[in-house]
């Protein structure tokens, strides 16, 4: 199976089992909810990078001697490497699967199970693809002030990344 190169700007693609899958520009209020929880999951990812930047943060709180941070810290740690051992799919990918969907999908519900079955129809698309799409969603609802609000301008909601 080779790995099949999708345009950002697309508003639809298939999956492997030939199920057209629409990208929807928002998100029901059920589906933001899921989107928020997500959010968190994601700040505390764990990857290798994410690892070292972590590890790091910890030595510092260790030698400031702040202890119950370290330990949050190292749990945080301990719970994404638990996600990643046990096979779960990446936080961005759940997100795509919250605005990703086939046209007869009910968007005011959220199933997991449901959206596992869509990240597996995606197993042959460049993950470039839903990292940009998880991009323009976020940008579109957490604007750079960091607040929790809808951008609603349409240069940063769609816009590209050079210079940034």
């Amino acid at each position: 199976m080779s790995i099949r190169t999708i345009d950002i700007s697309a508003n639809s693609f298939s999956g492997v089992s030939g199920k057209t899958y629409i990208v929807y520009p928002s998100l029901s209020t059920e589906r933001f909810r899921v989107f928020e929880t997500m959010q968190l999951e994601l700040e505390y990812k764990t990857s290798v990078s994410g690892l070292r930047v972590e590890l790091d943060r910890i030595y510092k709180a260790v030698n400031d001697v702040k202890f119950a941070d370290a330990a949050v810290m190292l749990n945080n740690i301990l719970n994404g490497a638990a996600r990643i051992e046990a096979g779960e799919p990446h936080p961005i990918l759940l997100m795509c699967a919250l605005f990703i969907c086939p046209e007869t999908e009910q968007q005011g519900r959220w199933s997991e199970a449901e959206a596992r079955e869509k990240i597996d129809d995606w197993a042959d698309i460049d993950i470039s693809f839903f990292l940009g799409c998880a991009r323009r969603l976020f940008r579109r609802f957490i604007p750079d002030s960091g607040t929790d609000s809808l951008n609603t301008s349409e240069t940063e909601a769609v816009g590209d990344d050079r210079g940034r």
